[in-house]
């Protein structure tokens, strides 16, 4: 016989409101993974991870922390992501401040955007992935010519490819675009400073490095940015501390650590030259 339906069968949609502004429905997860791959891509101290086996497995915290305490950085980018809303903002003023913090009012660009994010964050500096990243910010801004986020992704890239020789562009047109939509974007004057090291415009360079610095502190590129001014001037003990702060804010980056081991062997100090050379071998097994 056919099992009947109970009413007091069906699941009831327990709303946990445990991050400001993002509430978690454990019920509505169809466990796709792609919020535990992005804290993981972001490098989060804590992020989600499966918790019980089979049919009774589940999206959660580690060691049951609060959701606030695992995803610090990437609560957004987990609640564009999530196909089923199971990860949402808890109301539209929620939304409407996170539409705002990503740059763009068009869902799809910033979906591009992410992506493009998501293949910077695993660490590979090959011409192929900096040349995807440039596709997918292409269609971003296609979608939205007002992105300045995503300009600033395209000058990154060609900058880099310029640098490895694999482009004639050198990422100055895009980086200025930027600029001119949005002024206080800490990265786009970081690679700014980087393409004006390149011609030789070390003052001006200097003048960019130092805006950088005031927009955004804690950003990777800006402080990689100024690690690389410092270097290009011989200036090593100034280029240590801006490197060492770079490989802290990304952990999957191993340039920086590769030149923060060159700085210290032209210091002499052998102690830290076979700790960043250590960091070089550890992120680039992860790589691998």
């Amino acid at each position: 016989k056919q099992r009947e339906y109970q009413p007091d069968e069906r699941n009831h949609f327990k709303q946990v409101r445990q991050h400001g502004d993002i509430l978690f429905e454990p019920e509505k997860c169809i466990k796709c993974g792609l919020c535990i791959r992005i804290a993981e891509q972001k490098q989060e101290k804590l992020g989600l991870t499966w918790i019980g086996r089979g049919f009774d497995v589940q999206v959660s915290t580690p060691f049951n922390t609060e959701l606030s305490e695992a995803l610090t950085t990437t609560a957004a980018d987990c609640v564009d992501a999530c196909p089923t809303a199971a990860l949402a903002y808890r109301d539209v003023a929620a939304e409407k401040k996170a539409i705002e913090m990503r740059g763009t009012s068009n869902a799809t660009a910033y979906k591009y955007y992410l992506l493009a994010r998501q293949f910077v964050g695993r660490g590979n500096t090959s011409a192929r992935i900096y040349e995807a990243v440039i596709r997918l910010c292409r269609r971003a801004v296609e979608l939205d010519p007002g992105y300045a986020l995503a300009w600033v992704m395209i000058a990154r890239m060609q900058e880099h490819l310029n640098f490895q020789g694999h482009a004639d562009h050198d990422g100055s047109d895009a980086a200025e675009r930027a600029l001119a939509l949005d002024p206080r974007l800490g990265d786009a004057h970081a690679v700014k400073a980087r393409i004006l090291d390149r011609l030789k415009r070390h003052d001006e360079a200097q003048r960019e490095v130092e805006i950088a610095l005031s927009l955004d502190p804690d950003s990777f590129e800006v402080n990689a940015a100024v690690a690389a001014h410092y270097f290009t001037l011989n200036r090593m003990h100034d280029a240590a501390p801006f490197y060492e702060r770079a490989a802290v804010a990304n952990e999957t980056d191993c340039a920086c650590c590769g030149m923060l081991t060159t700085v210290y062997e032209s210091l002499g100090d052998v102690e830290g030259a076979r700790r960043a050379a250590q960091l070089v071998v550890e992120r680039g097994g992860r790589i691998v």
